[in-house]
């Protein structure tokens, strides 16, 4: 199983015999070629917010939860990668302010990466193309790989929101 620190940015655990430990960043146009660290003024730290170039949004981190890592052979904007399929853990949030008490995170699209000009939009991107390959070629070789991903950031209407729902 591979485990993605979100507040770390840390990406690790093992693949089959492989054992890995590798710097990760996801959302916010962190890891573009461009600005490797995003952009401060469009970061997005909430795992809800969705890219819009229009409105000049950058796409939040990746949502917590689990996912299944499958290899891509070819994609057609990231080539070979790693898709990350969602589980229902991934498409629900705890939301004490909802009347049932969560609430459904409505992003997809996920995958382990290269870095590239737009950076992440929610993805992980591994910078270290060395290891980014390896790891890739390790869930190729054991598909169906589980990724969970802990510690997310709390948006900030979020973490205010709870705040008055508890007071």
């Amino acid at each position: 199983m591979l485990i993605y620190d979100i507040q770390s940015e840390l990406l690790h655990g093992d693949v089959g015999s492989q054992h890995f430990r590798v710097f990760a960043v996801s959302g916010g146009g962190r890891g573009s070629t461009l600005k490797p660290e995003g952009d401060q003024l469009l970061r997005s730290w909430s795992f809800g917010t969705k890219e819009n170039e229009a409105k000049g949004v950058r796409g939040g981190i990746l949502p917590p939860g689990m996912y299944i890592c499958r290899y891509v052979s070819n994609h057609p904007t990231f080539h070979e990668c790693v898709y990350l399929e969602q589980t229902l853990s991934s498409l629900l949030l705890s939301d004490p302010v909802s009347p049932i008490g969560v609430r459904v995170i409505d992003r997809d699209g996920f995958y382990i990466h290269a870095k590239g000009p737009k950076g992440s939009d929610g993805c992980i991107v591994v910078p270290d193309s060395t290891e980014r390959l390896r790891l890739t070629h390790a869930v190729q070789k054991n598909g169906g790989t589980p990724l969970r991903v802990v510690n997310p950031f709390l948006p900030d209407d979020l973490s205010s929101r709870r705040r008055m729902a508890i007071a």
